[in-house]
């Protein structure tokens, strides 16, 4: 801004009601939108204006057309929580209990395990759906009291203007709707005093239960944050793994940990139970998982944005590997888009640059892995820890400066590169893919390469012979 003359810009004006975030369970879809974003931005080039930072800037106002309405309830969604908040009535209320299950994402063949034999565990059904939160208006006159202080002093123009920014975009359920999130709050959850209360994501997203945590850590309640994807233990920064590790009193991984933080528990691989039956078809063809890249960041983490064409580069290296594998590869490859929403826009893309190509459209991943025998992974995510956990032929490709890994584990990222299971770009990994489809399973289980995955597989998706067990000295030391 500083260094442009006589500049004009377009300011729409949003009904206030409507731009400040309702609630945690909306985050995504309001942020990741194009209306806050630009809403954002001008309060950045306002503030600048007024306290003389930029040069002349013409603001032009217009008034902003309505924001979608991010919140549509289906018919099929009321049924849902009809039914389960029913089926809530008719349990009974148990003060003795000592650990609670809420969204744990541990499989269910492991948790009811758990409960079987470890008197006292709840595993919560979920009453509440927190992209149903009750809609609040703002009130400017609360906002305006509010006083945001750093204990040291600020003296940059990004913290005066947070100071600024941040009052009056606080989510409206912790202001104008707190009276609404405590009566909900109070009854919908037990009053049990737990000993543990053991999530994956809802102490992000989900704010009824968090008003309930908060209260139940307050009488002494341990706050179990069990992983709930990849990316954790991978990524170089990964602000969701800081949160977690931050507010919990025990983070239980997959299986890797730092050596200076004890509060990480590495565990076992429980997001999948291993008695799926997840198998490579030796007559099938190539699966390409792609990763949704996001249009704007709503976290700081090393992995690619919409921002310096990092979604752009991404989509282009994905019609780069297809148009590089020869002609018989490429009638026996699919791409797999990644269910958010933006993959309708990437559809457009790939039909209109690969006429030819197939895209699928299994709802369930796993239905789709076992009508193919490879599986190409294109990002440092979920995905292709899934393929590598059931042995599954696999080969990835990502720009590893858009993807910066853990530094703690770089030495097993390498050695997946050294057995080409992991390349540096799309023409890597296609010509690659080419040389060997016709010895694939022959290069995949030699040797050397499943010593290298045995070593990447006890890190990241440990399993242990008596996994049970393993979870049941854990939640048994817990006082």
């Amino acid at each position: 801004l500083k260094n442009n003359k006589n500049c004009k810009t377009f300011v729409f004006e949003f009904d206030e009601n409507e731009i400040v975030l309702n609630d945690m369970g909306s985050i995504k879809k309001l942020y990741y939108s194009d209306e806050w974003n630009h809403y954002l931005f001008s309060k950045i080039i306002e503030y600048f204006e007024n306290n003389n930072k930029s040069s002349d800037i013409e603001i032009v106002r217009n008034k902003a057309r309505k924001i979608s309405n991010f919140n549509k309830f289906s018919f099929r969604e009321l049924i849902k929580l009809k039914l389960n908040k029913f089926s809530n009535l008719f349990e009974k209320e148990d003060l003795n209990q000592n650990h609670l299950f809420y969204n744990s994402y541990i499989n269910n063949n492991l948790t009811e395990k758990i409960i079987e034999n470890l008197k006292y565990v709840k595993k919560y059904k979920k009453p509440f759906d927190i992209n149903k939160v009750k809609n609040f208006k703002i009130n400017n006159n609360i906002r305006k009291k509010i006083k945001i202080k750093f204990n040291y002093k600020n003296d940059n123009d990004f913290e005066k203007f947070i100071i600024k920014f941040l009052p009056f975009n606080i989510p409206k359920i912790y202001l104008e709707g707190f009276n609404y999130l405590k009566k909900e709050s109070t009854n919908l959850f037990y009053r049990n005093k737990y000993k543990s209360i053991t999530t994956a994501t809802a102490h992000y997203f989900d704010d009824i239960f968090k008003y309930f945590l908060a209260n139940q850590i307050d009488d002494g309640c341990k706050l179990i944050i069990n992983q709930h994807g990849g990316s954790f233990g991978m990524l170089k920064w990964f602000q969701f793994e800081d949160h977690a590790i931050s507010v919990s009193d025990f983070f239980l991984t997959w299986g890797w940990k730092y050596n200076d933080e004890n509060k990480i528990i590495p565990m076992t691989f429980n997001k999948l139970s291993n008695k799926m039956n997840i198998k490579y078809n030796q007559n099938g063809g190539i699966l390409n998982v792609l990763s949704g890249i996001e249009p704007y960041p709503l976290s700081i983490d090393s992995k690619p944005y919409n921002s310096l064409n990092q979604k752009s580069y991404y989509e282009i290296e994905q019609v780069n590997f297809y148009k590089n594998l020869n002609t018989k590869l490429q009638k026996l490859t699919t791409f797999r888009l990644y269910p958010n929403l933006y993959s309708p826009n990437e559809e457009k893309l790939f039909n209109k640059e690969l006429s030819d190509l197939k895209i699928d459209k299994n709802k369930n991943l796993y239905s789709s892995m076992n009508e193919n025998q490879l599986f190409v992974g294109t990002s440092n995510s979920t995905a292709y820890l899934e393929a590598l956990y059931f042995n599954y032929p696999t080969v990835c490709f990502w720009n590893s400066n858009n993807w910066e890994v853990n530094n703690n584990f770089k030495d097993l990222f390498f050695a997946l590169k050294e057995t080409n299971i992991l390349h540096e770009n799309a023409s890597s990994a296609s010509s690659f893919i080419n040389m060997i489809w016709n010895d694939l399973l022959d290069w995949w289980n030699s040797k050397n390469n499943q010593k290298i995955l045995k070593e990447f597989k006890n890190c990241y998706f440990s399993e242990s012979k008596d996994e049970t067990s393993k979870w049941l000295t854990f939640y048994k030391n817990i006082t």
